[in-house]
């Protein structure tokens, strides 16, 4: 999911140099704080009104 929203650092491998690795990487780049972060789109289908309101329909289907 965060991966999908955009401008988020995702570490999936368990081990404490990866997460080194990764928060490198966000510390050294300079292009995560000249563009703006995230699909406003894609946040706003994550709300929790927009996925209850799936949920309801779900239910009631």
């Amino acid at each position: 999911m965060l991966r999908r929203v955009g401008g988020h650092y995702v570490v999936v491998e368990d081990e404490p140099a990866a997460a080194e690795a990764a928060l490198a990487i966000a510390l050294s780049d300079a292009r995560a704080a000249e563009r703006e972060t995230g699909d406003e789109a894609v946040l706003r289908e994550w709300t929790t009104e927009r996925q209850m309101g799936r949920l309801l329909t779900a239910l009631h289907a």
